[in-house]
């Protein structure tokens, strides 16, 4: 999907980020998440409320993030798309600092992820 289409589609609020790796060299950013499914427009109640995905970011041309994430602590407030770049705002939970990570990308593939991938 694109970036308006992500931006239309997932809803991160809650959310938890659990790793994030940017490689220049293939221009991808991998986020696993501890995603909020309860969270989704289309959730059904009988379906988990929270569990792993990936988003994989591909054709990077620009990726902004704080040099050091407190991963597993931090938590997504939102996403907005501003000059076709993502931006994601964060929380720190423990010390209650927003910060933001900024992705230009040219495609986003959402994957769940299953226990063996985690």
């Amino acid at each position: 999907m694109n970036s308006l289409q992500f931006i239309h589609t997932i809803n991160l609020h809650d959310s938890i980020l659990d790793n994030m790796v940017y490689d220049y060299q293939h221009k991808t950013v991998i986020m696993t998440i501890d995603f909020a499914f309860w969270m989704q427009s289309n959730y059904k109640k009988s379906e988990p409320e929270t569990g792993m995905i990936q988003l994989t970011f591909s054709n990077v041309a620009d990726f902004q993030a704080p040099k050091e994430i407190d991963y597993g602590n931090t938590s997504f407030l939102g996403c907005t798309l501003k000059d076709d770049s993502l931006i994601f705002i964060l929380l720190n939970d423990f010390t209650d600092d927003t910060f933001e990570i900024k992705i230009l990308a040219g495609a986003v593939d959402f994957q769940k992820l299953s226990s063996e991938n985690q």
